[in-house]
């Protein structure tokens, strides 16, 4: 029979010279189980580090892409827009779509694609860039669609301005970002 070169013996452990306990071997802790086993894994697995930058990559293709919609969508509003003013009815329920409410609804996607990114960073540092953007996408749909004899509703766009003239003042004094890597 080979004989057994492990460093650990079967034997209990000796007692420990400076207190008299004995001392314990890092096998014969309880390993965790359940959640916090899984919340040990992720600690250690460093997934954010790992998915970070596809994450990255989506995000910024997703945008393009909304972008790119957006702005197919403006120029065959603008053409389509031409016989209308001509007075020859040419696709008249897409004419007459608000070009501010495209743009408020494209904003109001890229932002929800950013609060999507924001769950693969680390911490919540990455949710200024995304409030901003939403809030500035309600801002632009509720200009295109303010009613001026309504003064609450004038009230609220003001509100609204404030809130993100404040996010823009926090994100330009109080926020410390990290440095992109990738820039």
């Amino acid at each position: 029979m080979a004989e057994n070169s492990s460093p650990q013996s079967s034997e209990p452990s000796s007692q420990s010279p400076s207190d008299g306990q004995p001392a314990r071997s890092s096998s014969s802790e309880p390993q965790p189980t359940g959640i916090r086993a899984f919340l040990n894994w992720l600690a250690e697995t460093k997934l954010y580090s790992k998915y970070k930058p596809r994450a990255r990559k989506v995000k910024i293709a997703s945008q393009m892409l909304i972008g790119l919609i957006l702005g197919v969508l403006l120029l065959a509003k603008a053409i389509i827009s031409i016989p209308n003013l001509l007075g020859y009815p040419f696709l008249a329920p897409f004419a007459g779509l608000n070009p501010l409410d495209m743009v408020a609804y494209a904003l109001f996607f890229s932002s929800g694609i950013e609060l999507a990114y924001m769950l693969f960073t680390a911490g919540p540092d990455e949710t200024l860039d995304p409030l901003m953007m939403g809030l500035a996408a309600a801002i632009l749909l509720g200009v295109s669609r303010v009613d001026f004899s309504k003064v609450q509703e004038g009230v609220t766009l003001l509100l609204a301005v404030s809130a993100l003239a404040g996010l823009f003042v926090i994100k330009k004094y109080l926020y410390i970002a990290e440095e992109d890597e990738e820039e």
